[in-house]
């Protein structure tokens, strides 16, 4: 998949676990962005370069985690990357207005 070696490259420190679970987050983010469009589908092939791998150029420079609703999908790729022991995944349902 386009965009996983630069990702791979940037994070050498990423376990064989964590690498196949990145490889795996393109089919699961294809299905919800086919229900929801989190990203845009004209954006969409370029999902590594510049969602997944924007996103955790950010975590990488902080380190810091803010866990609040406006973060929405990126928290998934900080956690394969930075694992955070014993964290729990809050799910909010959240009505769309349109």
């Amino acid at each position: 998949m386009k965009g996983l070696v630069e990702l791979f490259n940037a994070f050498p420190h990423l376990s064989d676990q964590q690498q196949a679970r990145f490889k795996q987050l393109y089919p699961v983010y294809e299905e919800w962005n086919a229900k929801i469009n989190v990203i845009s589908r004209k954006d969409f092939e370029f999902f590594y370069e510049r969602h997944v791998l924007h996103s955790l150029g950010i975590a990488k420079l902080i380190r810091f985690l803010m866990l609040e609703q406006e973060v929405g999908f990126r928290v998934f790729h900080w956690q394969l990357c930075f694992p955070i022991p014993n964290f729990t995944w809050s799910i909010r349902s959240v009505k769309r207005s349109g």
